[in-house]
């Protein structure tokens, strides 16, 4: 397992992130599509980072909108999530992911369903998959129903993120998630928060316990995972620098020790 970064858990442009993650020890991170080539790429280069996951929603243009109702927006959306997809696969990265809807009508279920698979073929073609992030207060807002969603679609190239935090929300146990998940586990978040917000705090800050997390490494373990672990926290916490640091060294020690 691959101990990573959200670059923009960091409160810096994305070349002193890099730089940052470099420092800190990281050896690989996640970044998202825009600006993750040219001089940023060579910068990864420079420092032996690697991309584990592509965060495809962060930086896009306004008014993208896979489920929009509106035929030319959604065919722009589907045409720039594709082009990002082929930026990530010049990174080397195997993952990305997107988030569900806010809307929760059968037509936006609809459209985002359609849109979805043409953005699995596609990632197909570049080995890549695209994970679907349970997200509370949204269309899918639980584990359980994403990964119903997953088997309804049945589509090999998309995949489930397991956010640690969001399980806090929705009261679901994250190592039950992995082990439920089975073949469509496909990327892990770990961040805390207050049990109903979706704060992004440093672990063990909120109601995350240190016994989850290493239930969820030992989930993990089992399940033969072997993607990212990947920080993910809100720029503005209390000392990012070092929350990152504590919690790479946390999850460090645990996938050491299961």
């Amino acid at each position: 397992m691959k101990v990573s970064a959200l670059v923009n858990s960091l409160p810096l442009d994305l070349p002193s992130a890099i730089d940052q993650l470099a420092d800190l020890g990281f050896k690989w991170i996640d970044v998202p599509p825009v600006g993750a080539e040219g001089e940023s790429q060579r910068r990864l280069e420079r420092r032996n980072l690697r991309v584990t996951c592509v965060a495809l929603e962060w930086g896009q243009p306004a008014g993208m909108d896979l489920a929009s109702s509106s035929d030319e927006i959604r065919s722009q959306t589907i045409a720039y999530y594709r082009g990002s997809i082929d930026s990530m696969h010049k990174l080397g990265a195997p993952v990305s992911y997107l988030t569900p809807p806010k809307a929760t009508d059968d037509g936006t279920r609809r459209r985002w369903i359609d849109s979805l698979v043409q953005l699995a073929d596609h990632a197909q073609q570049c080995a890549v998959r695209v994970c679907i992030e349970h997200f509370p207060g949204r269309l899918l807002p639980t584990v359980a129903c994403t990964l119903e969603f997953l088997k309804q679609i049945k589509h090999n190239h998309l995949a489930l993120l397991v956010d640690v935090g969001h399980c806090l929300i929705s009261q679901e146990d994250p190592a039950q998630a992995v082990s439920d998940a089975g073949k469509w586990l496909g990327y892990v978040h770990f961040d805390d928060n207050d049990g109903q917000n979706d704060c992004h705090w440093a672990l063990l800050t909120g109601k995350l316990a240190d016994y989850q997390i290493l239930d969820t490494v030992r989930a993990l373990r089992a399940h033969g995972y072997n993607g990212g672990l990947c920080l993910e926290f809100h720029p503005n916490i209390d000392d990012p620098v070092n929350s990152l640091r504590r919690g790479r060294m946390l999850l460090e020690r645990y996938v050491a020790s299961v």
